[in-house]
């Protein structure tokens, strides 16, 4: 699927650099779910898939980055949210691993 057609690179790029902006404005946690729940959906079934992203949504009703979403919204603002820990293997989290 084509949702647009640039005239040159430098086009292409500026467009690109507006999206990923869009992107990084967004909470890192939802932004890391979605990600998580395309390669899902990629890989099984339209009802698994459904049910896993139903799974990760209710997760994600609450907190923090759900009321600055709602406040910046609401007021027209951009959200300020949370950095998310950096990922760390299981290894590493239970020390197993320095």
């Amino acid at each position: 699927m084509v949702n647009e057609v640039f005239e040159s690179y430098e086009e292409l790029m500026v467009e690109v650099n507006k999206i990923a902006k869009t992107i990084a404005s967004k909470s890192p946690l939802v932004t890391r779910v979605i990600k998580k729940q395309i390669n899902y959906a990629r890989d099984h079934s339209v009802q698994d898939s459904l049910d896993y992203h139903a799974a990760w949504n209710s997760s994600l009703l609450s907190g923090r980055d759900m009321e600055a979403a709602m406040t910046s919204y609401m007021n027209k603002e951009t959200g300020e949210y949370d950095d998310l820990e950096e990922q760390k293997s299981f290894w590493e989290k239970d020390g197993l691993v320095p």
